[in-house]
């Protein structure tokens, strides 16, 4: 059976200004080439991370770009360890160091075991929707570790600027703006994914029941499945769409409303075929329990018997048409979500 794309996006928004310095003394030019010494390494990491982001938010697994993960550690390490022999400035001033390996310190950490966990959950993630949400809630705790980091490190800046008069002039970096924007696209995505995942996981557990004929767990996933999209096509319908575009929303109405009449429509008549397939084993135990068989029980039997075959065929083109449709509409998710993502997500 085909299955949905998961999407894991990571969002990591931090010091991502352009800082210049300006001043005319000796003293506030030295300081504005002190705060380079920090400002630049992170900069530079700030580009790796968000060549990361970006791998991860155009349709690529965290597990298949770990590497990167793993390189940016190394670099991270490296920085830690070069912060680390920087002194204080001027009057033993240890503020911005402090701040500086704090914050490398601190994404370190965050990257080498709160995203290594993640990368770790990927692989369970889509085994229950439980899953799934645990996960995406570990990539928002990450992030939001991270954006914590930012908003320090940048408030340490502003007061060591301030201190040794350094005028600051701060622009927006390419790479700030278009982490934003990831991280736009990260929140609207991943709510709306939770919504169809929900239905998509209970479908898989019909999918396995009627595999396994098993009557009573395919009612059960039915009637849950057609409560699970019902409830999903509310939430879609206050919902609105991502700068102008309807494109995903569009698509999952329609995976949902596949999920409602297959549940309305389609199970039933399944679960009619194999009602009858159970009835044609009952008869068929009692009549071979008995030592002698009326013209009676053989009547019933081959009835029960002709009744089952005359649905077949139906059964099996029920069946048939099933799988084409769902192939078919979770083609079009996947299509939708990655044309989404590429338009979205800036490279």
């Amino acid at each position: 059976m085909k299955t949905f794309k998961n999407i894991f996006l990571l969002i990591t928004v931090f010091t991502l200004c352009n800082i210049h310095a300006f001043a005319q003394g000796k003293n506030e030019q030295s300081a504005g080439a002190y705060m380079d010494k920090f400002s630049q390494p992170i900069s530079k990491i700030s580009a790796d991370i968000f060549a990361y982001v970006s791998a991860i938010a155009h349709d690529k697994s965290a597990r298949k770009v770990d590497k990167r993960r793993k390189d940016l550690m190394v670099a991270l390490h490296q920085a830690k360890s070069s912060f680390g022999r920087i002194a204080a400035f001027g009057d033993n001033d240890t503020s911005l160091k402090s701040a500086s390996y704090q914050f490398i310190s601190l994404m370190l950490d965050v990257m080498n075991n709160d995203y290594s966990k993640i990368v770790n959950m990927e692989e369970i993630s889509e085994q229950s929707y439980d899953n799934m949400e645990v996960y995406m809630m570990a990539q928002q705790k990450a992030d939001e570790k991270l954006h914590e980091a930012s908003e320090n490190m940048e408030n340490s800046e502003r007061d060591f600027a301030k201190r040794h008069n350094i005028n600051l002039i701060e622009d927006e970096s390419k790479i700030a703006k278009k982490l934003e924007a990831i991280g736009k696209v990260n929140d609207y995505y991943n709510k709306l994914y939770l919504i169809f995942f929900k239905s998509y996981k209970q479908e898989l557990y019909l999918v396995k029941a009627m595999g396994e004929k098993d009557v009573t767990a395919i009612e059960q996933s039915r009637s849950t499945l057609l409560a699970n999209s019902d409830e999903g096509m509310k939430k879609l319908n206050t919902e609105t769409a991502f700068e102008g575009d309807m494109s995903v929303i569009a698509c999952g109405q329609k995976l949902l409303k596949f999920y409602s009449d297959e549940a309305t429509n389609k199970v039933p008549a399944c679960l009619a075929f194999l009602s009858k397939g159970e009835n044609v084993a009952k008869l068929k135990k009692a009549m071979d329990a008995k030592s002698q068989k009326t013209q009676e029980d053989v009547d019933t039997y081959n009835a029960a018997i002709n009744d089952y075959n005359a649905t077949v065929n139906s059964y099996n083109k029920t069946l048939q048409e099933t799988n084409q449709q769902r192939g078919k509409v979770i083609d079009d998710w996947n299509n939708t979500v990655k044309k989404f993502l590429d338009k979205h997500s800036p490279k």
